[in-house]
């Protein structure tokens, strides 16, 4: 799995193809300006106009560019526009500064952003109400992220007996009430993890104000190293992913099932829940497989300057090439159908020639095959 999205590259739909951390968060807002651009030029229905979201980790707001992208699109008055903050406070070599937190809420307020803070779950706002729930809401608000991240990782027990250190008697009822699991349960139902949370927000911003979310989540939630210091690249060994799947009673070889562990009834309601959705609507119609030719044709065959000969492509990397080049072919015939002169197809090269030729390919880029690999320069 590469470490960025791709438009080309992925085999699941992708909008942007991304690349450096911050790249895809500031995109998200100049599609949200040029949309607004394309309403106000006529070349959009205002009825077809959608929200730009961007899911970004915390450290991504260290990223220069954020807040360049972030002065511009106030300039432009930017609109329909929600960044979504996965606030665990833990990047790839350190904590978080608890001082910056505050920080972030003064910067994009200043900049016109709507700034929702999503810090409790709805298990955690039920025990503030309990007897020693303010207790232990100040102590939550109070404590560094270093330590929490810490007795995440430490778990239950370690949640009790800090509580206990710090709050004494004032917590009690609540530490009683719980056991270890569910005390350690509590004290990660963060914002980020909950649904019901995350849901009351969202509805809650149905207009065109941008808005940043920060959510407040754990880094490896649910897993062995969740809080560690060290899991930015954590890897579970083979008994940890068995109890992991057991856990979401997930059948062995069906992981990456898209509806895996959820039951007959709930896996259908969900797909079904998934297929209304406008997102899935517009991305099924859309060839995604396909780049627009024939319009893309016919503009360079329009042109004085141009001359459309035919196309060039490669197939995906780690996908079948044979099925990419089939799928290529057709291209070429509904091209040729509309304009007879574009008859060059250049596509293939060493490792997929074969299928190239076999497709249709007049053109091939086949150094290596021919003349081998090229020595190192001493």
């Amino acid at each position: 799995m590469q470490s960025y999205p791709s438009r080309t590259k992925d085999r699941i739909p992708v909008d942007f193809s991304t690349g450096s951390v911050g790249l895809g968060v500031a995109i998200t807002a100049f599609a949200s300006l040029v949309q607004d651009y394309c309403v106000a030029h006529g070349l959009m229905q205002p009825a077809d106009t959608g929200r730009m979201v961007a899911l970004m980790g915390d450290a991504e707001l260290d990223e220069g560019n954020i807040y360049e992208c972030l002065i511009e699109a106030a300039k432009h008055d930017i609109r329909n526009c929600w960044w979504i903050v996965d606030y665990n406070r833990q990047s790839l070599d350190a904590t978080t500064a608890d001082r910056m937190f505050s920080r972030f809420d003064e910067i994009f307020a200043s900049c016109g952003w709507r700034v929702v803070t999503l810090k409790y779950g709805k298990a955690q706002e039920a025990a503030f109400r309990e007897k020693g729930g303010a207790a232990l809401k100040r102590w939550i608000d109070e404590t560094s992220n270093a330590d929490y991240a810490v007795l995440t990782y430490l778990g239950g027990p370690a949640w009790r007996a800090r509580l206990e250190k710090d709050l004494g008697k004032a917590v009690k009822p609540i530490l009683d009430a719980r056991d270890d699991d569910a005390l350690d349960a509590l004290m990660t139902n963060l914002g980020g993890h909950c649904l019901e949370t995350l849901t009351d927000a969202f509805d809650e911003a149905q207009d065109d104000v941008p808005t940043l979310f920060i959510a407040y989540t754990i880094k490896g939630f649910g897993l062995p190293f969740a809080g560690h210091k060290d899991n930015h690249a954590g890897l579970m060994n083979p008994g940890q992913i068995a109890a992991l799947r057991d856990a979401m009673g997930i059948a062995e070889g069906e992981e990456w099932a898209p509806w895996a562990g959820l039951g007959g009834n709930s896996a259908e309601a969900a797909r079904a829940l998934a297929d209304r959705a406008r997102i899935a609507r517009e991305k099924a119609a859309r060839a995604w497989h396909v780049a627009e030719v024939p319009a893309i044709a016919d503009a360079i065959a329009a042109s004085s300057e141009l001359e459309l000969r035919g196309l060039m492509a490669v197939a995906p990397l780690g996908d079948n090439p044979w099925r990419a080049f089939e799928r290529l072919a057709d291209v070429t015939a509904t091209l040729r159908r509309d304009h007879p002169a574009a008859t060059v197809v250049s596509a293939g090269m060493s490792g997929d020639l074969e299928a190239a030729i076999a497709n249709g390919a007049t053109h091939l880029r086949v150094g290596a095959a021919l003349l081998g690999s090229r020595p190192h320069a001493r």
